[in-house]
């Protein structure tokens, strides 16, 4: 007979040898304290042993009951299970392809832990992204009791991809990409010059965004860089694209430069660039400011004539243009001399015309001559009378100015008489054009007012003839 701390007895009947006796509904957290004593068929009692303490330590023969669940959140390579017990025990998943499959530990697999709770949490891992998937849970007790779950599926979630990959801003040193991931996720970019890439950047911020744009810097010109946008979303799943490339832009360069005079006063400056970029011409010497000719059109092969040059000179010059980015490209120092002129101005569409200033005594007959040269040179008139003749007993002041476009007046001339003339120009380098002799016939006076009075007067009045010899006319 057994007797508990508490009074209770608990009485074993006709046992010859007894080694264990099992009490139930005990309390698992109350100590106990319990001594034993034994009567055999006649009914004597034995002495009472001494007493003892303990808290019992039960053994469960049924499973453990599960209470909640079990719930699944999958993740792309992930998923988390879930589930309660009504007391303690291990927490064990097991999974597969398919149902059939869980029962055969080469098509299935089993993650968990053995540590004994009531609220149970396996986070399933190497699984594939957008994959089916069946399963079942397992709690075991500390005595062995198995309780399982009845077969479930669920269904992972899409691999994390990137998407719109987009290339801009490309420039000599730097470029812009960007692009979307279909979770949120870190932006990590290994790039280089290969496949191997060997550079990285990544974005320290620890932000996580659908929408990414990096610049990547300090690149090398006219290179072609390869990439592989790489991340994590947040539940560090990995994220890795495909291999892209870009190539840097070509930084402008002047590769030959040359030079030949065309006329004088005209040179041909000859150039090509690694790139389509503007023309551009500076040139300079040792008594004149820089100046500059040129055109806007992008071509690689280049061609200037520079004109207005001074003849027989040494001029300094430099080429330059700019691509369609802005970036220019700009040549040494380089030379041209060019031609010492020796060919006279031409002389081309002379006019002339006589007119009166004033009138009577007073008037003064002169004419205008105007004409053409294909280069600046000076302007000067020698004439004579007469219809024509070798002869030019007068000329004109010259006019030291060199321009293109003529007009002299030669003042003092007779009325109503024949002139022949010829021109005299002289270009910078003292070469001297005479052109063709030419006529012309100076105007005739116009008569006072009073003159025209009188000579009515007389003309009605005959016996006052000679009137005007009275006023001098």
């Amino acid at each position: 007979m057994l007797f508990r701390s508490v009074g209770a007895k608990v009485l074993v009947n006709n046992v010859k040898h007894l080694d264990t006796i099992k009490i139930n509904c005990l309390g698992s957290r109350i100590a106990y304290t319990y001594k034993v004593t034994a009567k055999d068929k006649a009914g004597a009692a034995s002495d009472e042993t001494v007493k003892l303490a303990a808290i019992p330590q039960g053994r469960f023969t049924s499973p453990p009951p599960i209470t909640e669940g079990p719930t699944v959140v999958p993740d792309s390579f992930a998923a988390t299970v879930t589930w309660e017990t009504e007391r303690s025990a291990s927490s064990f998943v097991d999974f597969g392809l398919t149902a059939d499959g869980l029962k055969d530990a080469k098509t299935s697999d089993e993650q968990g832990t053995a540590t004994q709770v009531t609220q149970h949490s396996v986070r399933i891992t190497g699984l594939k992204a957008s994959t089916t998937y069946s399963y079942k849970v397992k709690s075991l007790d500390i005595d062995q009791n198995v309780a399982s779950s009845d077969v479930g599926t669920f269904t992972t979630l899409e691999a994390p991809r990137v998407t719109d990959v987009k290339i801009s801003d490309i420039h000599l040193t730097d470029i812009t990409i960007s692009w979307t991931t279909t979770k949120e996720a870190s932006a990590t970019i290994q790039y280089g010059t290969t496949t191997k890439y060997g550079f990285t950047f990544a974005d320290t911020s620890g932000s996580f965004s659908t929408t990414h744009t990096v610049k990547l810097e300090s690149l090398k010109d006219s290179t072609t860089y390869h990439f592989r946008i790489e991340g994590k979303d947040r539940s560090d799943n990995p994220i890795s694209s495909d291999d892209y490339n870009f190539t840097t832009l070509t930084f402008p360069k002047v590769l030959t430069v040359s030079s030949a005079n065309k006329a004088e006063g005209q040179t041909e400056v000859k150039w090509t660039t690694n790139v389509p970029t503007t023309s551009e011409v500076e040139y300079y010497n040792e008594t004149s400011p820089n100046k500059t000719q040129g055109n806007s059109s992008q071509v690689t092969e280049h061609s200037i004539l520079v004109f207005g040059l001074d003849d027989a000179t040494e001029y300094k010059f430099k080429v330059r243009g700019r691509d369609q980015f802005g970036n220019e490209a700009v040549s040494t120092e380089n030379k041209f001399r060019t031609l010492e002129d020796k060919t006279p101005p031409i002389i081309s569409d002379v006019k002339s015309e006589s007119n009166t200033v004033g009138s009577g005594d007073a008037a003064k007959i002169q004419i205008i001559i105007s004409w053409k040269t294909n280069e600046a040179a000076t302007s000067q008139i020698e004439y004579g009378e007469g219809l024509s003749g070798s002869s030019y007993s007068a000329k004109s002041d010259e006019n030291a100015e060199r321009v293109r476009d003529h007009l002299l007046v030669v003042g003092g001339l007779t009325p109503a008489k024949t002139y022949h003339f010829r021109i005299v120009t002289k270009d910078k380098a003292g070469n001297q054009s005479l052109s063709q002799g030419y006529s012309i016939l100076t105007s005739r006076a116009r008569q006072s007012f009073l003159q025209i009075v009188l000579a009515n007067l007389e003309d009605t009045f005959s016996w006052l003839g000679g009137i005007g010899k009275l006023f001098g006319n």
